[in-house]
């Protein structure tokens, strides 16, 4: 009886950024001989996408008015784009510059302050 060993090389290409980062999924093997299958097996497994490239975040901010100590707030416009990594070219693709895990935030006077009246998306 001799021993073999076959090995299996997949390779996935996705053409668009899958809504979950991880996939399930179960990989089905049988062998035999002359048509009859002698062992199966069946392993769950499960596929991890990492992008390589994540876009960098780029704010321009615009004071649309000055605050009154004690008084009227300050309003800013802030504008955030998604940026190729280490330049300022805005990144194109609306799926490639989707932002994840997003903290916004002023800090005035020790205080940490911010509301949002409107936001575009």
């Amino acid at each position: 009886m001799a021993s073999e060993i076959i090995n299996i090389q997949f390779c996935y290409e996705v053409t668009d950024c899958p809504l979950e980062n991880t996939q399930f999924i179960t990989y089905k093997a049988s062998w035999g001989c002359n048509d009859e299958v002698c062992m199966s097996i069946n392993r769950a497994a499960e596929i991890r996408i990492r992008l390589a490239d994540r876009p960098e975040p780029l704010a321009t901010v615009t004071k649309l008015s000055n605050p009154g100590i004690c008084g009227d707030p300050e309003f800013v416009e802030l504008t955030l784009f998604a940026v190729e990594p280490g330049t300022t070219t805005a990144v194109l693709d609306s799926a490639a510059g989707i932002f994840t895990d997003i903290s916004l935030g002023f800090e005035t006077c020790h205080y940490r302050h911010l509301c949002l009246a409107s936001q575009y998306f």
